[in-house]
């Protein structure tokens, strides 16, 4: 004898059997869809957050056609609001300010508040496929559309990069892309400072450091075998920390003392002097050894320059001093 069945061509399916079916159907598909989305939810894994971490430091490098000016943008604590919670990344140019910056792990995007036009502007997007558009908006509201060109993993992490994006127009440095766990390689300025007309963004980043260690090299200085890619110095006279000079200052930034190394220094009348970005001279020092160490703690935090005079040359660049 045939058994019932929940077959809408057997025998004897009518009735009861067509009820208790109806029930066992759905109970299957219910269980099917909790199993599915539980599933789901399983291998939904969040991307590597950018803003975790006891300490985080990112190096920028900023140029438009002229000497390559570096600045650190360092994560310092958390703020609300319109009610929102964002970390606040501090950075000194001409004086230190502050942005900020929040994050969705889940979908790899981070947004920047733009006081200017109280509102958020999405820096970064990760769940980004090619052929997807990502809108960079430049002054005073309008805005340019690039397409996804690829999707990739670099050192397990997701990068996705954009078409004509540029960065550092005079060198065409790079292309805009998003890093997993780093950020935007044109950094938290990207929403700001987009230059339509040149048709790049003036910020790099060079490198990143998460409670002490480095996790990012750039490509471009670093496939040049530059000295160091993580800081580029350098302005109209000649490079300090270039293996051509000599002379290394270090470290940068600083905060209590300075050190100045002069290779096969004979000449005692090596003067290094210190300049804020207005002109005004700061401190002096003579630089009697190959190794001389120099007291900044009484100076304010800041950019200053540093010119070191020896046989009737110049060599100067630029420091970050830090409280």
């Amino acid at each position: 004898m045939r058994s019932k069945s929940c077959l809408n061509n057997l025998p004897g399916y009518s009735g009861r059997w067509r009820s208790h079916c109806s029930k066992v159907t759905k109970a299957m598909f219910i269980s099917l869809l909790i199993f599915e989305i539980g599933c789901s939810t399983a291998v939904a894994q969040p991307y590597q957050p950018v803003l975790s971490g006891d300490s985080i430091r990112w190096n920028v490098l900023f140029a438009v056609c002229g000497p390559p000016f570096n600045l650190y943008m360092t994560l310092t604590g958390d703020t609300i609001v319109n009610s929102r919670k964002y970390s606040t990344i501090s950075y000194i140019f001409d004086y230190e300010e502050y942005i900020l910056i929040r994050e969705d792990t889940l979908n790899g995007r981070l947004w920047y508040y733009s006081e200017r036009k109280n509102r958020d502007m999405l820096l970064m997007d990760l769940s980004l496929e090619v052929g997807d558009v990502f809108y960079i908006h430049h002054y005073p509201d309008d805005s340019t559309a690039f397409h996804v060109d690829s999707v990739y993993f670099r050192n397990d992490r997701k990068h996705v990069r954009l078409d004509k994006a540029r960065i550092i127009q005079c060198t065409d440095t790079d292309t805009i892309t998003f890093i997993e766990g780093v950020g935007p390689n044109a950094s938290f300025f990207m929403q700001e400072y987009y230059y339509k007309e040149m048709g790049s963004i003036p910020f790099y980043v060079l490198c990143m450091y998460r409670d002490g260690e480095l996790i990012h090299v750039n490509n471009y200085y670093a496939n040049q075998a530059y000295p160091d890619p993580c800081w580029i110095l350098g302005n109209s006279a000649e490079l300090i920390n270039n293996p051509g000079s000599g002379i290394i200052i270090y470290p940068n930034p600083a905060t209590d003392r300075l050190y100045v190394k002069i290779e096969n220094n004979n000449d005692t009348g090596a003067v290094l002097t210190i300049v804020d970005l207005t002109g005004r001279l700061m401190a002096t020092h003579n630089l009697v050894d190959n190794l001389s160490g120099v007291d900044i703690s009484h100076l304010p935090a800041g950019i200053f320059i540093c010119k070191v005079n020896i046989r009737n040359r110049v060599y100067s660049g630029r420091i970050v001093k830090m409280n």
